[in-house]
């Protein structure tokens, strides 16, 4: 993370009752390559060595200028606070400008990933990552700078509820979550899981989506496919299931339109679907079916199919193109956080 600090903000921090809050941030910021302090002009640099004894000045200010240096690179996209002296934090801005207390309580506060199932949903992440950028986020777990959160069932709401009650806890929060649509014309902005004068429809991610909206902007993926078992490809499907008779099914599957392949029930197949309260909300999307082919396809793949993708990080996947561009498209707002 990029922190920019403000030259009142050190000719305030340098006094008595400050410098030791001011030397916990510098503190903080040397511990490995997590932060880089950028002071706003060169004399803030020099009002912060000044704290130091005077044997230690050179080797601070080698430092504060080497990550002035880095922070100078960072893109404009890239997570950042602004450590000023104001009365009150202000948050709900592009880069927040903060109290340095509030700045030092989301420095020490670790990144979490906050996931359906922390493993399966995990390893999806990170197969679906080039090796790069995979290799960067494992490092940053590694170190206790970062962290997969699970969230099962519907548990994930009640956290991310949680998390984004504490300003700085949000701002280190990213959340994943399968969108549980079972057809396209729901990712309308105007849909809503309510049905006039029938029984409610089950959504978790419409509620989620709409928290997320608000409070954690620009830091969740609601994914654009119904699980993700939804992205699962084809070739990784069929070593999947090697040991069970569903090369038909993958048939079968495949043959589909892309629509009707990503709104399929993956882990429990047709009959499970067609024992929904609300499975007219699958429309017709699959009226041009043949029998025989939903008969195939009626108990899916099994509910650990999601397991599978452990292996995608020790063997790259072929995914499609549609699944990359999508990936491409949420993941830099991931890795700008760290």
């Amino acid at each position: 993370m990029k922190v920019i600090i403000s030259e009142e903000l050190v000719a305030a921090s340098i006094n008595p009752s400050q410098i030791l809050l001011f030397h916990q941030l510098i503190a903080i910021a040397t511990q490995g390559s997590q932060h880089f302090l950028f002071f706003e002009t060169d004399n803030a640099i020099e009002l912060a060595v000044q704290g130091y004894a005077q044997n230690l000045q050179p080797l601070y200010k080698k430092f504060f200028l080497d990550s002035y240096r880095e922070a100078a690179t960072y893109p404009s996209e890239r997570a950042a606070i602004k450590i000023d002296l104001v009365g009150s934090s202000q948050w709900d801005i592009p880069i927040p400008v903060v109290t340095l207390n509030d700045a030092l309580k989301v420095l020490t506060e670790k990144l979490v990933i906050l996931l359906e199932n922390a493993e399966n949903d995990w390893y999806f992440l990170l197969g679906i990552m080039n090796s790069r950028d995979r290799a960067r986020m494992c490092d940053y777990v590694a170190k206790g700078w970062a962290e997969p959160g699970h969230g099962g069932g519907d548990t994930l709401g009640m956290i991310m509820d949680n998390r984004i009650q504490h300003h700085w806890k949000a701002l280190r929060t990213f959340v994943i979550f399968d969108s549980d649509r079972l057809h396209p014309d729901e990712f309308d902005e105007n849909w809503t899981p309510v049905r006039q004068g029938q029984q409610p429809s089950s959504c978790n991610a419409y509620e989620w989506e709409v928290t997320a909206k608000q409070f954690l902007a620009n830091r969740y993926w609601m994914l654009s496919r119904r699980f993700i078992e939804s992205y699962m490809p084809q070739n990784e499907l069929t070593l999947a299931t090697a040991a069970k008779p569903c090369q038909d099914a993958i048939a079968a599957l495949f043959s589909m339109s892309n629509e009707q392949r990503w709104h399929y029930n993956m882990k429990a197949g047709f009959i499970k679907d067609g024992s929904r309260h609300d499975i007219e909300r699958c429309k017709n999307l699959y009226d041009n079916l043949t029998p025989e082919k939903k008969q195939i396809l009626a108990n899916g793949f099994g509910r650990t199919l999601a397991k599978h993708y452990k292996n995608s990080i020790t063997s790259q996947f072929t995914w499609d193109a549609e699944a990359l561009a999508e990936a491409n498209s949420v993941l830099p707002k991931l890795l700008n956080m760290l």
